[in-house]
């Protein structure tokens, strides 16, 4: 398995794979009011939103097994975060500690993570966040997971796994429903 990295460099790469993204997130779609068992709580993400992502510095990581996408990771810088936060007097982030809150404008925001159904158990999601540890300058990778509408247990336990602990949350309104999220810091 190898791993593409998408920036604004490298936008051909982008679309070339953008229907493959798009595949991976029909197979994931969240279904509101139901609680998700078998992966990621994941919204759709457009084009348009995937190339502003690009160009604030965000960069998506392909994982390529053969000719087949076997999964994906959308990494942005803590500012992301922080103009989302900000971009309704709705929205609120709060950390446990000061020094959580510190190490987590230092850190690589995870945006979304998804594998492939084809490809669950194969240690996708561990290689994407192994290489992006390995390759970017942030010390620190920041998850966001969604505890309402949905208890996402699967990348609670994932996450927890790979070493992350909860630091603080994050509720985000956005397209007419809100979201709550716990913040979780490695």
């Amino acid at each position: 398995m190898h791993i593409t990295v998408v920036n604004t460099d490298n936008a051909a790469a982008f679309e070339k794979r953008l229907q493959e993204l798009r595949q991976i997130q029909d197979l994931h779609r969240y279904v509101p009011n139901k609680e998700q068992h078998s992966g990621f709580l994941l919204t759709m993400t457009d084009a348009s939103k995937l190339k502003s992502l690009l160009e604030r510095g965000s960069r998506i990581y392909l994982a390529v097994e053969g000719a087949d996408l076997a999964g994906y990771l959308i990494a942005t810088p803590h500012q992301v975060v922080e103009d989302l936060v900000a971009a309704s007097p709705e929205n609120t982030l709060s950390f446990d500690y000061q020094e959580e809150e510190v190490k987590a404008k230092e850190a690589c925001f995870i945006y979304q993570i998804a594998v492939h159904p084809k490809y669950l158990r194969h240690q996708v999601g561990v290689i994407l966040l192994d290489y992006i540890r390995k390759n970017e300058s942030s010390r620190h990778l920041l998850a966001g997971i969604a505890t309402f509408p949905s208890n996402n247990h699967v990348s609670v336990a994932f996450f927890k796994a790979y070493g992350f602990s909860r630091i603080g949350r994050m509720s985000v309104k956005g397209d007419g429903s809100k979201i709550d999220t716990d913040l979780y810091l490695c």
